[in-house]
């Protein structure tokens, strides 16, 4: 009996924009309104907002222009940077077994039968 085993190994790099300063009392009058107290409130609030273009545009007459600026560059205008890389010290490794199965290319062309990752 023959059996096919391969090892993988994964990395993982975190990138970060750099941070915006916003004060939550200029959200108070937007559509919809922050009506809470903490920065975790807001924080909430704030990744609510499923679509920030649209909320700009809602509260363009109610936020300044800088903070307007502030939002539409936090979600289009990044520039990234990366804070962590786990690939310049180490990575998970696993093992799998399987058949080599040419159209898994998502999967590196391997039909994944059995695995060490869980």
């Amino acid at each position: 009996m023959e059996i096919e085993i391969r090892k993988l190994e994964s990395y993982t790099i975190v990138e970060s924009t750099e941070p915006i300063r916003l004060n939550i009392e200029d959200f108070r009058m937007c559509i919809p309104p922050f009506i809470g107290e903490t920065h975790e409130d807001f924080f909430t609030y704030f990744n609510d907002i499923e679509y920030i273009e649209d909320f700009i545009e809602s509260n363009k007459e109610v936020l300044s222009e800088e903070v307007c600026d502030k939002l539409f560059g936090l979600e289009y205008e990044n520039e990234y940077q990366i804070i962590h890389d786990s690939r310049t010290k180490f990575g998970d490794t696993w093992l799998e077994y399987g058949e080599t199965n040419k159209k898994l290319v998502k999967n590196g062309e391997f039909e994944t039968l059995g695995s060490s990752n869980y």
